[in-house]
């Protein structure tokens, strides 16, 4: 079989044992041949090595990339570790989940009915998302109260907590918060209860570090209850 030259020329080449010249033993036609294949294969292998270079800066300047979102994210985090209204609002959301599983199952052990506090809507554990913890004294307006278990109770969200802002002294078709109130804890309690939330208390501010005490003892006992009650 005759051979060619490797650079494409085409030119025949004399067999390998009459080669004599370098480049029939190179398995080239002459030098030019073989400077032309030197520079072709020169300009592939810096085309290679471009692109290999382009693609470690680019995931070099990836990597830095992820390096920043992620110091950023570390920054924001500790700056919201000590966030007082980012720690409020993620403990009154942990304490109102505790209060809504904490009334069903008193209403359960006292062998009542779970209901809403206003209007008397029952509840089933499957449709507990329906219900919240709700406020009588709003945490708005008195902030002393926010996390007071003598100042909520179980209650639909939808209907009464957020359509009838609590439903406090009812409508034609339910008979209030404090109706219910008066109907669920008895007379004696009910005044007592109401001396307390009405009178002055002192206005005070809990700093991150107190807030995250009180998520943590609300988590354990939602944790509890969640467990008791067969909640996932």
């Amino acid at each position: 079989m005759t051979r060619r030259c490797k650079c494409g020329c085409g030119e025949a080449l004399p067999s390998a044992s009459k080669s004599v010249t370098v480049p029939h033993k190179k398995k080239f036609h002459s030098f030019e041949c073989m400077n032309r294949y030197a520079e072709e294969h020169l300009q592939a292998e810096r085309d290679r090595l471009r692109q290999g270079l382009d693609c470690y800066v680019k995931r070099v300047q990836k990597q830095e990339q992820k390096k920043k979102e992620r110091e950023a994210r570390q920054k924001k985090a500790k700056h919201r570790d000590n966030d007082v209204s980012h720690q409020l609002k993620l403990t009154q959301d942990v304490f109102n989940r505790w209060i809504k599983l904490e009334r069903y199952k008193e209403l359960l052990d006292a062998g009542d009915i779970p209901q809403c506090i206003s209007c008397s809507k029952v509840a089933k554990v499957y449709v507990l998302g329906e219900f919240c913890c709700g406020h009588l004294k709003t945490v708005g307006a008195h902030e002393e109260l926010r996390f007071n278990t003598l100042n909520v109770e179980f209650q639909c969200n939808r209907y009464c907590n957020k359509g009838l802002s609590g439903n406090l002294s009812g409508n034609k078709n339910t008979h209030g918060y404090l109706e219910g109130l008066k109907s669920r804890r008895g007379e004696a309690e009910f005044a007592r209860r109401m001396n307390y939330l009405e009178r002055n208390h002192p206005n005070f501010t809990r700093d991150a570090k107190q807030l995250k005490v009180v998520r943590r003892w609300c988590a354990a006992r939602t944790r509890q209850l969640e467990k008791e009650l067969c909640i996932d």
